[in-house]
């Protein structure tokens, strides 16, 4: 299993034999074999949602975004600033008593501070360095989750071990791809081996 690709958008009788293969490699089970297969479907599933653009969690994508929600802000306040006041009235009368500026004023205040808020972000970013793949360590993590669950064996990170396995099928039923990546695997089991003793 290694360095392989097929297409992205793998069929239902792609993910099918993917999830039978996982369900192998858990064997032998410590549950019902239905419960199993429900587990690694809804694994599958949770996983394909993080491998969307919009969970891209690293600084540079959260950077960029902001940067564009504050730009995106800046034109709203700037047409604030020519609004005709018939406009005005008819956006904001339904906000509060008629004739009262309140609710305008407190749509400016918002927008100043989302606006204030975007910018520090898009100058100090939160999440995860850009070369920390988010999808391939919940896969690491969702393989270790199912081997605690349904199996009797203890993951181990060597090659053509059952949880190393599961993992690289995990990931090619999400990105589509074939790796087999050791340090993934090697990182989580010692992670979770550290939380145990803590």
């Amino acid at each position: 299993m290694r360095h392989q690709t097929v297409p992205a958008d793998t069929t239902s009788c792609d993910r099918a034999e993917i999830v039978e293969e996982i369900m192998n490699n858990l064997r032998p089970w410590t549950r019902s074999e239905s419960e199993a297969e429900a587990d690694i479907r809804e694994a599958i599933k949770s996983l394909r949602k993080l491998n969307s653009p919009i969970y891209d969690f690293n600084r540079s994508a959260i950077k960029k975004s902001a940067q564009e929600f504050g730009a995106a802000l800046a034109e709203v306040d700037k047409s604030m600033q020519r609004i005709h006041p018939m406009v005005l009235r008819a956006l904001f009368q339904c906000m509060g008593a008629p004739g009262t500026t309140a609710p305008f004023v407190h749509f400016l205040d918002e927008l100043k501070r989302m606006r204030i808020e975007s910018e520090q972000i898009a100058r100090d970013p939160f999440g995860a360095h850009p070369n920390f793949d988010l999808v391939k360590n919940s896969c690491a993590r969702s393989a270790l989750g199912l081997m605690h669950k349904f199996s009797r064996r203890a993951p181990a990170s060597t090659a053509e071990s059952p949880f190393r396995t599961i993992y690289s099928l995990l990931y090619q039923a999400v990105s589509g791809k074939c790796l087999d990546l050791k340090r993934a695997c090697d990182r989580v089991i010692e992670e979770a081996r550290q939380s145990s003793f803590s």
